[in-house]
């Protein structure tokens, strides 16, 4: 979770000069752009723990 905050916080700015091009969708990709980050960087999280759990278990 503090990833995603600190992913969001970081990216912001370049997020809000892509979504204002779209006006009336913007806090919808707005949204829309920070589920995506959460969910990439869970994603990535999983995967490796997922590796460092089956490298710990045949070393």
């Amino acid at each position: 979770m503090a990833a995603t905050a600190l992913g969001v916080v970081v990216l912001y700015p370049l997020l809000v000069a892509v979504v204002r091009q779209f006006h009336l969708l913007s806090s919808t990709w707005l949204v829309l752009a920070a589920v995506v980050v959460w969910l990439s960087a869970w994603m990535v999280l999983e995967l490796a723990w997922e590796w460092r759990e089956r490298h710990q278990q045949t070393g």
